[in-house]
């Protein structure tokens, strides 16, 4: 009777073990994934107003990967300057290589997404 008390307590604080470490990683990798997220808000990030403009538009799109067409059409169609797309392009690449946002690739085509 008595192992078996034993056995049970030591089954019981196993599973509590287990489950704070398991707390403790998720814990942390929270605390990691919001301080990434502060680490690129725009205003630190962001240095042109087609940049600022792209990387709004692809946050508000969340989950969405656009091509540098698309993104001209729907980001600069009501622009009153005119925009290029080698301008586009560059302020894309800006922000991929700051981190901010991702570019993907796919049957030979380039997407980017927030």
């Amino acid at each position: 009777m008595i192992i078996f008390d034993i056995l049970l307590y030591g089954i019981i604080f196993l599973i509590i073990g287990v489950n704070l470490i398991i707390a403790g990683g998720l814990g942390s990798h929270y605390r990691a994934k919001r301080k990434l997220r502060k680490k690129h808000s725009p205003q630190r990030l962001v240095h042109t107003e087609s940049e600022e403009r792209i990387y709004n538009y692809l946050k508000a799109n969340e989950n969405r990967a656009f091509t540098i067409n698309a993104i001209m059409d729907r980001v600069f169609s009501d622009s009153s300057t005119e925009v290029s797309k080698e301008m586009v392009e560059q302020s894309l690449e800006n922000l991929v290589k700051q981190g901010v946002i991702q570019r993907t690739q796919k049957d030979a085509e380039t997407f980017y997404l927030y």
